[in-house]
């Protein structure tokens, strides 16, 4: 929602422009700076809901473990494997040989 906010500023100032009325270079250089502060915030957030999902996965992989079901590789390969996307094809390649 701030993103939209902050993309609304940032064209209502290009219209401005567009039109030739008046605008200063620190209004812009405001609206510059915002922007790249929501994408770094949004870069940190989302790297952050990465590594909680991953960690969320691992957990419920080893709660099958607990519940007594075969699982065929450890619980930290559920992480990994996310990681290096190639190993799962190899890894089912694997055990649909045995």
């Amino acid at each position: 929602m701030v993103g939209i906010a902050l993309d609304f500023f940032e064209l209502d100032l290009l219209e401005r422009i567009d039109q030739g009325t008046c605008f200063t270079m620190e209004e812009a250089e405001d609206i510059d700076s915002r922007q790249f502060l929501a994408g770094k915030i949004s870069f940190v957030i989302r790297i952050i809901l990465i590594i909680v999902y991953i960690n969320w996965f691992r957990s419920a992989y080893n709660n099958i473990i607990r519940l007594g079901h075969n699982a065929d590789y450890p619980e930290s390969i559920a992480a990994w494997s996310w990681f290096v996307p190639i190993m799962n094809l190899f890894a089912c390649k694997n055990h649909d040989r045995n």
